[in-house]
């Protein structure tokens, strides 16, 4: 047994998913500094880089710059790749996180305080290491200061004299106006008879209920207004959540170097979703596409990424046709809890890529999957048929077929959903189909992944032109 802890270390922070080269910014402390993907990072305070870990000490940020990666890694010579992970940030999480095989923790839009980032590493037998420790603070904004609250006060009085003064005019100056209406009025209800008094009267209460009415009506719509805001704010910060627990576009780019992800929802957020993950060498990814779209289907993809991660890392499944079966195990035991009977689920294309002895364990659950591959000069397009069913609640469940793969160098292999194929467009706003779909990736199969990944965006823009987007796009390709 190994009684050895592993070695821990926390070896990088990240700002909005995008490495720091804490050694440039030491020697070159530029007021801002724009990162890699485009996002500027500002007001970076510390003392000096730790001589072990080359990380700041005593680092202090600013309020923007909140979102934050922190990449560890645990150091054991017995069974490696089962050292697990529990991390938590003191000041958001009470509870450790569960146990995890990835080296990363991701923690986003965090509040001004004090945080310190713990983590811990067991290896395969349960010893715990010793746990490490990273302390930061987010600054307050300027408004957000003592000062800043000290100056309300007196600012506020001189607003609220000023705003006293000038009210205390005009009711003066509306007293003197209305008392001489009153006296002119006086004299004219004097000469005139009962039924134009009655009039006069009818039309003041009239125009009475029309101010009120017209109150009412702008108080309606700026509640309307309110709620609106309120529910694109809860939706954006959803789409937030979502893409947080798909991998990021470096990880990807990482364990599939000559491939592409293309990933666009009909709404702020999305029902598809795109799964990526490394278990020893094998790599595991799959295009899924859950039951509706936007909010609906975002809250179900979050459920379905869950089972699958749990297939693989918790249950142990390595088989495509197997990580299948068990996810639609745990789904139906996750929806078996409601008080209502839950038919949601999803579809997917699952595939296992041995790179050592190039092969592809693939099953599918009424996605297929493309094979393309030139032999001799002539380009073939070949389909593996999914197994007709959805990862799901249906009435007669059979187990999902794994297939096994031989491939060659330069073969392309591609997973979808239905989204890419169901759109309407072109010169008679008919359905792209299938059929379309497989013919324009036949004449794009020769060109890079990214020149591929570029003319599949450009061809559904092209070919939706002003027509809406009737469905979530995903379409993963990889190639030999």
């Amino acid at each position: 047994p190994d009684t050895e802890p592993p070695f821990l270390e926390i070896c990088g922070l990240d700002f909005f998913n995008d490495k720091i080269s804490w050694s440039a910014l030491a020697q070159n402390r530029d007021t801002s500094f724009l990162l890699g993907n485009g996002v500027r990072v500002g007001d970076v305070e510390f003392d000096r880089l730790s001589a072990w870990t080359n990380l700041p000490e005593n680092l202090s940020l600013d309020h923007r710059n909140n979102f934050l990666t922190f990449r560890f890694n645990g150091i054991t010579l017995n069974q490696p790749r089962n050292v697990r992970y529990q991390h938590k940030l003191d000041g958001v999480d009470e509870n450790w996180s569960a146990f995890t095989g990835r080296t990363e923790a991701q923690y986003g839009n965090l509040p001004p305080g004090n945080y310190t980032f713990r983590v811990k590493a067991m290896n395969s037998e349960g010893v715990w290491s010793a746990e490490q420790k990273f302390s930061f603070s987010i600054r307050a904004p300027w408004w957000k200061t003592w000062w800043a609250y000290f100056l309300y006060i007196p600012l506020g009085f001189l607003v609220f004299m000023a705003f006293f003064r000038w009210r205390t005019d005009n009711l003066i100056k509306q007293r003197s106006h209305l008392v001489s209406e009153v006296e002119h009025a006086t004299r004219i209800i004097s000469t005139q008879k009962e039924d134009v008094e009655q009039k006069n009267n009818l039309l003041a209460m009239q125009k009475e209920e029309a101010e009120k009415q017209k109150s009412q009506i702008e108080q309606a719509h700026r509640q309307l207004e309110k709620k609106n805001l309120e529910i694109i704010s809860s939706i954006a910060y959803a789409r937030r959540i979502q893409s947080a627990i798909m991998p990021p576009s470096h990880l990807v780019r990482g364990l599939l170097k000559n491939s592409f992800i293309l990933h666009r929802p009909k709404d702020i957020v999305a029902g598809d979703f795109y799964w990526v993950e490394q278990i020893e060498d094998k790599i595991f990814f799959a295009a899924c596409d859950c039951t509706g779209h936007g909010v609906p289907g975002a809250m179900v993809s979050v459920v379905c990424n869950n089972a699958l991660n749990r297939a693989v890392n918790e249950f142990g499944e390595r088989l495509p046709g197997r990580i299948l079966d068990k996810t639609r195990d745990l789904l139906l035991e996750n929806f078996s809890r409601s008080v209502v009977e839950v038919s949601d689920g999803m579809d997917a294309s699952l595939a296992v890529l041995d790179q050592k002895n190039n092969k592809l364990l693939w099953a599918g659950a009424n996605n297929p999957l493309w094979l393309v591959r030139t032999v001799e000069g002539k380009t073939e397009l070949k389909e593996y048929k999914a197994d007709k069913q959805p990862i799901g609640r249906v009435r007669n469940p059979q187990p999902f077929t794994t297939h096994e793969i031989n491939l060659v160098e330069g073969d392309c292999i591609y997973l979808f959903t239905d989204g890419y194929a169901d759109q309407f467009g072109g010169k008679n706003g008919k359905k792209m189909t299938k059929s379309g779909f497989k013919s324009f990736l036949l004449s794009i199969c020769h060109l890079p992944m990214e020149k591929q990944h570029k003319s599949l965006l450009d061809f559904h823009n092209q070919y939706r032109g002003q027509e809406e987007q009737v469905d979530d796009v995903c379409v993963i390709g990889v190639k030999v």
